[in-house]
């Protein structure tokens, strides 16, 4: 089994294709098609199917590309360790997240990166509003799509990932200005059509408090996007709910307030054990834990880089 064999079955079963996947490498279709069929010989089991429109994965292929994926993660942290030796790490960090921490936590994280590290990418992997609470984005790190991901429901029963809280971000109802009140009690959110998102990780904290509490929460308006939240709640719609960072600039005659009984949504960083090897995953967990520095993530040690508070 060689290291080039992998690369090219990867690139096939990515692109859909195998003269796709020769383009990409840089190689001939036949030269692809050739390497594959050895793999597959070797391997005893078919991890294509071919066909009129293209190469598909077997179930094989699917366990063998993840497989895969992480002996192509741990060659990039095998020359990452070789560039930091030189000063700086080169490379890509991929990072699975959801908007609201895309876009309040990960800015500041990567300018700080690029500081230190202006020959190391950082690809956004942008997943939001999962029906199944954040499992799409462990899985994207799994099967090695992903270095690192934030989410915002921890399943204990997942052994296999590393997860460290980051912090509590703490659910603000929105209400008009007119509304005099600075905090909002939980007993009256019942009184007025309540708009959130319900069918997301976000609206689970929600339902199990309100359920602790005896009340039964339903949203009048059901939404996707917390934008429309805000919209509805400006033309006077109702009173919306969501995490304080998933709140972006407010309409001019909405405000945000606390409730009088704090909810919090955690947001915890998730990854593989073996990712801990890699040089750009230490280096952003040090980022991490400058920021947060009450947070459970760890400081680690990484030879010639400095973390500046």
């Amino acid at each position: 089994m060689k290291l080039q064999q992998l690369k090219m079955f990867l690139a096939t079963l990515e692109r859909g294709s195998f003269s796709e996947a020769a383009l990409d490498l840089g190689s001939s279709q036949s030269t692809v098609s050739y390497a594959v069929a050895e793999l597959e010989a070797e391997l005893g089991g078919k991890l294509l199917r071919r066909g009129r429109f293209g190469a598909e994965p077997t179930d094989l292929g699917c366990k063998v590309a993840a497989h895969t994926r992480g002996i192509l993660q741990l060659t990039d942290a095998i020359r990452q360790e070789s560039t930091l030796e030189q000063g700086s790490i080169h490379g890509k960090l991929r990072v699975a997240t959801f908007r609201s921490a895309a876009g309040k936590i990960i800015p500041k994280l990567i300018v700080r990166l690029k500081e230190q590290h202006p020959e190391l990418g950082v690809e956004l992997i942008e997943l939001d509003n999962e029906l199944e609470r954040g499992r799409s984005k462990r899985r994207l790190v799994r099967d090695h799509l992903a270095d690192i991901a934030f989410i915002d429901v921890l399943d204990e029963k997942e052994d296999d990932l590393i997860a460290w809280k980051l912090i509590d971000d703490p659910y603000k109802v929105l209400v008009l200005k007119e509304d005099e009140r600075d905090v909002f009690p939980w007993s009256d959110l019942a009184e007025r059509p309540l708009i959130f998102c319900n069918n997301t990780s976000c609206s689970l904290y929600v339902r199990r408090y309100a359920e602790s509490l005896g009340m039964f929460v339903q949203p009048a308006y059901d939404v996707k996007e917390d934008s429309t939240i805000l919209r509805l709640v400006s033309e006077g719609l109702g009173i919306g709910l969501l995490p304080e960072f998933a709140i972006d600039a407010l309409p001019e005659n909405v405000k945000a307030i606390p409730l009088d009984q704090l909810l919090e949504r955690p947001i915890y960083i998730a990854l593989l054990p073996s990712s801990l090897k890699i040089p750009a995953v230490r280096v952003f967990l040090n980022l991490l834990k400058a920021q947060f520095p009450e947070s459970e993530v760890p400081r680690l040690e990484l030879p010639n880089t400095t973390v500046k508070a």
